[in-house]
């Protein structure tokens, strides 16, 4: 009686056994859904979060060719991101067909890249990628490019119309608001800063009474223009009190035979170099374009130094 209790204490009933085979299960499942996450994030991290068709481009084994604003361009695979073709799906959209053979003909809409000043290195590895994110923001001298071109391209003088459209007392009439924002009005600044014709809100934001420049979130305007009167570089910075405030440098280089549209990204300690900044990417540029002769190194830096020599 004694051993039959006992074996009866130490037995385990089916219901148990079942319970625990399901909670192993559960575990397992679980474990993978982990693991198979990780390998996604850790995915979208390499791409730089950007849908499969940029990636592609990105992780080819072959370097990325295209019609840039006109010119034949062959782009380092290993530093280019965000690559996108006219006609491509774009985000969260579905190609429709196969992708298209990409040759120096197929017009390219945008692309970004990565590049350290005043050297123009690539963020082109590993060691460059962790070099760039061991940066201070309040120190880095990493810049961010982008380029927008093809279907997107804003046309030929861009720069000329948005200026234009900058000081409302002044703007042409289809720049005119209905009704005028305090965040719209900009007026002319007394001085020049770094060579720049700068620019700042007016008057008083309405609910704190304060001076409008003073306001979170809010920005100067930088504008430089040529000896004809056209406008060569516009820059929005915002106004944080210190060095990593971020700016905006848009310029065209329509000027030099691309029709491409060029946004850089840089911290405000950096403006005062924004000339030599403005020539440099435009040479790095330059660095991709094919030439007629033999098959060019893939090397923008000594690309742009052939490219600037007469």
């Amino acid at each position: 009686m004694i051993r039959t209790v006992k074996q009866a204490a130490t037995s385990t009933s089916p219901g148990k056994t079942n319970l625990k085979s399901v909670m192993w299960v559960v575990l397992a499942l679980f474990i993978l859904v982990c693991v198979a996450a990780w390998y996604t994030l850790a995915g979208l991290w390499m791409a730089g979060f950007q849908p499969p068709q940029m990636a592609a481009a990105q992780y080819s084994h072959q370097d990325v060719v295209g019609n840039l604003g006109g010119l034949p361009v062959r782009l380092p695979r290993y530093a280019v991101e965000y690559v996108e073709y006219d006609g491509d799906p774009g985000w969260g959209g579905k190609r429709q067909g196969p992708v298209p053979v990409r040759t120096m003909e197929s017009p390219l809409t945008s692309f970004g890249f990565d590049v350290r000043y005043p050297d123009m290195q690539l963020k082109d590895s590993y060691a460059m990628e962790n070099e760039k994110r061991s940066q201070s923001i309040y120190r880095t001298m990493w810049i961010r490019v982008g380029v927008r071109s093809g279907e997107i391209y804003p046309k030929d003088g861009f720069l000329d119309r948005l200026f234009a459209c900058l000081v409302q007392a002044t703007a042409p009439a289809h720049c005119k608001n209905k009704k005028a924002y305090w965040w719209d009005e900009y007026q002319q600044l007394p001085h020049v800063e770094h060579g720049l014709t700068a620019y700042a809100l007016k008057g008083v934001e309405p609910r704190s009474g304060k001076p409008a420049r003073e306001q979170e979130h809010t920005k100067d305007v930088f504008v430089a223009k040529d000896g004809q009167g056209r406008v060569k570089a516009y820059i929005s910075c915002y106004n944080v009190g210190h060095e990593a405030a971020p700016c905006g440098h848009g310029f065209s280089m329509e000027y030099n035979g691309m029709r491409a549209e060029v946004e850089i990204r840089y911290r405000r300690g950096l403006l005062p170099h924004w000339r030599d900044i403005q020539s440099k990417v435009t040479q790095v540029l330059l660095g991709f374009v094919v030439r007629p002769g033999p098959v060019p190194s893939i090397d923008p830096i000594r690309n742009a130094a052939a490219a600037s020599k007469p």
